[in-house]
């Protein structure tokens, strides 16, 4: 506004401040929850118009407003005014409001900075199930490769489907973990009573991040002979066969080939003795191809 003398500017910068005060923003969250439908047209630019210093009351105001077109217009703010000082968005992420924090994520993932990965990860045992989602969603953006011990979290999780967006993302092949990560969990009594679908899943994402170091366990598995839950252990020591043969380096071939002599069932040694023919079958095509 050309037309506007320094006075009248002036004027307008101390309403602005104080449309940011706590009681003023007390009146707008007041107002628009007892109003859903209210007009909005012209509050996405009020809110824009404010300073950084208006952040933490922003934030107070998205976390009690109830409509979620007027929490999406105080994250856009947020978005913007925020992103040079973001301690209160990543203070934020405790709060016990699942709605909340699920904005709040959504804010740092238009952000994008993997520096912000470390406190989504701390979320790994949220108790809003669709909040866990996002921070497996969010861990694949922050950190697409390297470290896969935070996504190894998840694998503990009581919700099936959040397991296996975790497993998808170790499945890629851009992260790497030691066997020691898994041990906790593939050791534990309850990973035998998840589906086999979810069983072969987790040992090729094994075999994909530990390569040979997974190689004794399988081992211990194949040469088992268990007389308590044989058929669940006969089951796994099948899957360990048939992910060494995926493997298939020269310690997973011999550990197959020890398997189909000595393995500690009939049909442990004959999983062990169809992996290492679908292994030599790959490797005589690989070698005819080059």
């Amino acid at each position: 506004r050309p037309d506007l003398g320094d006075d009248h500017k002036k004027q307008l910068a101390a309403l602005l401040d104080n449309l940011g005060r706590p009681e003023r923003m007390k009146m707008i969250e007041t107002y628009l929850n007892k109003t859903p439908d209210a007009t909005t047209e012209g509050l996405p630019a009020v809110l824009l118009s404010m300073t950084p210093a208006t952040v933490p009351a922003l934030c107070n105001l998205l976390g009690n407003l109830e409509a979620p077109t007027h929490q999406a217009i105080v994250a856009e703010a947020l978005e913007t005014l925020a992103k040079d000082q973001p301690d209160h968005v990543l203070r934020g992420l405790s709060d016990r409001r699942p709605r909340y924090v699920k904005n709040l994520l959504a804010i740092l993932l238009k952000w994008n900075n993997p520096r912000f990965a470390d406190a989504v990860e701390r979320l790994v045992r949220y108790p809003d199930i669709q909040v866990r989602k996002e921070v497996v969603r969010a861990i694949g953006i922050f950190r697409p490769s390297g470290n896969g011990i935070k996504l190894i979290a998840f694998l503990n999780d009581t919700e099936e489907s959040i397991r296996f967006s975790a497993l998808k993302l170790l499945m890629t092949g851009q992260y790497t973990a030691p066997y020691s990560a898994w041990s906790p969990l593939v050791s534990a009594d309850i990973f035998m009573d998840r589906i086999l679908g979810e069983k072969r899943a987790v040992f090729q994402a094994m075999r994909i991040t530990s390569r040979d170091e997974i190689i004794p366990y399988f081992e211990s598995l194949i040469s088992e002979r268990s007389w308590t839950n044989r058929k669940k252990k006969e089951e796994l020591a099948a899957l360990a066969a048939e992910t060494l043969g995926k493997l298939p380096t020269p310690a997973a071939l011999t550990a197959l080939e020890l398997g189909q002599k000595k393995g500690g069932a009939a049909t442990v040694r004959q999983a062990c003795a169809a992996a290492l023919a679908q292994a030599q079958r790959q490797q005589h095509l690989k070698q005819a191809a080059s």
